[in-house]
């Protein structure tokens, strides 16, 4: 078909054809034009600036006629406030915003600062007029020798026509001019157009149209102004506008992490530490406990060191399960309750593991034990502060830590939206990371918790720089030696190097933990180091079920050489809600 039809339009040419493609055209052509319908027209375009030279700001007034095609609820209008001058970022400044007779509501979006007109539940229609006003700071520019006033009364960024334009610039004192101080250009963005009046007597410029614009065509006065007319900012205002900002973003990170720093000295740092080793982890702590004690942390792996520990004591077992295709599967076997005296957190794991039964395949898990697995760490973290090793009064100011540095990283982004400054945000926002650096490790230690922090600690010593003969005096000692530390040295990270320490000193692999015969065997002999290798491997693909969720739904430069439309301040432009 593709190779046919190009012959064949080029034989028929009849006028019905060329009619077709001429309705097709026009088709396609009042398509583009309703897309972008704004279903309104400016009849009238007034716009009256009053400059005050001694303070080097002037006030605006618009007032804009349009008529709607259809009921809308008004406009909105655009004016750019952030501009690239030589390659440097130039802001100007808009303030007390005002429509007379509408409700409105004001905001920066992207470079503009929008003024949206009208109530979201009232449309209206036929002819309106909008009265603007506000005031603009920072809009001069300073030459060596001069000053310019150099601002789009009219802005290329209007998407419909404009049927005429007035305008009056005043001066707050007469000053002498000659035709060639001042200008005026129309046109598309660029353009250098002359469909336009201005006339100068005593301290007013008055101007108008003398055509009507089209969409996208704007106008753009330019006026000399004597070098002494307009206050230039002092040398310290100027430094206000470069660095102020940035000098308060930074001034308040460092007082706030100063402070930070020193509520964590005073209430959060430990005791000095003796560093001793031991050859045995505490007694009558979990493996959890350990884990939360030797980093302040509650981790995964603190939670899923559990499971070793609760097979080590009777209460479960478990069943590697091999797959052809994929990861292997665990089935973990419940064989007698936990003791009474079991803390709430591991209940809450246990119990979750085995509320449907006695026996659970931890794949069956997946996108649910989430919610027991957080649970559990928050537990953990509670109860170690209830065994009494941390003082209260650290506990206390964790959470207000925690708390005040929460309230900076939102308030960092509320100011530094406000105030449109990222320096500002920054300082707030990396004070807020400080704060919850320090508030991670504000717990401090009492003598109760340094003295099980020591015995965790130089338990952790041995199990990473242990000797092959100690642990076999160890095990004679005690044949259960290798199934008792392990859940232990997982909480370090450690539980590879630590299974390889026990190679040819072990027989079999505990009997709590079920593989296919001749897994972990050369020959006859048993491998504690593959053992260990398997087994942690078989931990971390338990940990990423455990863990897994469900997905969610869901300066001497002016603007351009010499002058043209649109290439002043102001302008813009706006549309209809």
């Amino acid at each position: 078909m593709s190779a046919i039809l190009p012959h064949y339009s080029k034989q028929i040419k009849t006028p019905d054809m060329q009619m077709l493609r001429y309705a097709f055209v026009i088709l396609l052509i009042s398509f583009s034009t309703v897309s972008r319908a704004e279903y309104f027209v400016i009849r009238d375009y007034k716009v009256d600036i009053k400059v005050h030279g001694s303070k080097g700001t002037f006030d605006i007034n618009e007032s804009i006629t349009v008529e709607f095609s259809e009921p809308r609820r008004g406009i909105f209008r655009n004016i750019p406030y952030r501009y690239r001058i030589d390659g440097k970022e130039v802001e100007i400044g808009i303030s007390g915003v005002d429509v007379s007779g509408f409700d409105y509501k004001t905001s920066k979006e992207g470079n503009d600062f929008v003024v949206r007109i009208g109530d979201p539940d009232i449309y209206v229609e036929g002819v309106q007029t909008y009265n603007i006003s506000y005031s603009v700071k920072k809009a001069f520019l300073f030459m060596e020798d001069h000053n310019e006033f150099y601002w789009n009364i009219i802005g290329n960024s209007w998407q419909v026509p404009i049927d005429s334009v007035h305008f009056t610039v005043t001066l707050d004192k007469s000053i002498p001019m000659s035709e060639n101080d001042y200008y005026v250009y129309t046109g598309l963005s660029g353009e250098k157009g002359q469909d336009a009046t201005v006339q100068y007597y005593m301290d007013k410029f008055q101007g108008s149209s003398t055509r009507s614009f089209n969409p996208n065509e704007g106008l753009t006065l330019a006026i000399n102004l004597p070098f002494d007319y307009i206050a230039r900012p002092g040398k310290w205002e100027v430094l206000w506008e470069k660095y102020g900002m940035a000098g308060i973003g930074g001034s308040l990170f460092l007082i706030i992490a100063g402070l930070f720093y020193r509520t964590w000295y005073r209430y959060g740092k430990d005791y000095q530490i003796v560093r001793m080793v031991q050859y045995v982890p505490p007694k009558d702590l979990t493996p959890a406990e350990a884990g939360m004690i030797i980093d302040e942390k509650a981790d995964n792996v603190d939670i899923l060191s559990l499971l070793p520990y609760w097979a080590h004591n009777g209460h479960i077992t478990m069943r590697r399960i091999p797959k052809t295709w994929g990861k292997d599967d665990h089935e973990l076997t419940k064989i007698s309750e936990l003791p009474t005296s079991a803390a709430p957190y591991e209940r809450i794991v246990f119990d979750g593991l085995f509320s449907d039964g006695d026996a659970v395949l931890i794949s069956s898990l997946e996108n649910s034990f989430y919610q027991y697995l957080q649970s559990a760490k928050t537990s953990l973290k509670a109860h170690l502060e209830t065994m009494g090793v941390y003082y209260p009064i650290s506990i206390k100011m964790q959470i207000y830590t925690a708390v005040i540095a929460v309230f900076l990283g939102i308030l960092g982004i509320f100011l530094g939206f406000i105030f449109q400054s990222f320096a500002l945000g920054l300082g707030l926002g990396l004070s807020s990371a400080v704060g919850l650096f320090f508030a991670n490790f504000m717990l401090k230690k009492n003598e109760k918790g340094v003295q099980l922090y020591q015995e965790v600690l130089g338990f952790k010593m041995f199990v990473k720089a242990a000797e092959k003969d100690m642990i076999e005096r160890m095990l004679k000692d005690d044949p259960e030696y290798f199934e008792k530390t392990l859940p232990y040295a997982m909480i370090f990270g450690y539980a590879k190097q630590w299974s390889k320490k026990f190679d040819g000193l072990l027989l079999e692999p505990p009997k709590w933990y079920v593989s296919p015969y001749g897994m972990y065997y050369h020959g006859n002999t048993f491998s504690p180091s593959e053992f260990g290798s398997s087994f942690d491997s078989g931990i971390r693909d338990i940990q990423s079920v455990f863990t897994s969720m469900p997905s969610s739904s869901g300066g001497g430069g002016s603007f351009g050489g010499g002058g043209s439309s649109g290439g002043g301040f102001g302008g813009g432009g706006g549309g209809s809600w």
